[in-house]
């Protein structure tokens, strides 16, 4: 049980910070500059879909993948074998945070 608890607190609530600070910053960032002011220099599919699924990339990257890499993932063989399994989990956690 301490060890589910570790890791939630590790990898779980980081991911929640990001994913409230992306979700917020990129909201405010969209009414201030598209709606407010009209500036349309980017087209509506960066706007919609680019901007959400790699403004998440660099939190995600620098904080929360080294937390990944720290954990022991199942499968594998005595630790090797993890492939890019902590690649997985932060794309995963990108098309998460960029969904809402």
């Amino acid at each position: 049980m301490q060890a589910l608890q570790n890791k939630i607190r590790v990898v779980y609530l980081p991911f929640l910070l990001i994913a409230v600070c992306c979700v917020a910053g990129y909201s405010f960032l969209n009414w201030l500059l598209i709606i407010e002011t009209g500036f349309t220099g980017l087209g509506k599919e960066v706007v919609n879909f680019w901007l959400p699924f790699c403004i998440p990339w660099i939190p995600i990257h620098f904080w929360l993948r080294p937390r990944l890499r720290a954990l022991r993932l199942a499968g594998g063989k005595g630790g090797r074998g993890r492939g890019d399994r902590p690649f997985a989990f932060s794309m995963v956690a990108a098309l998460a945070i960029a969904a809402p």
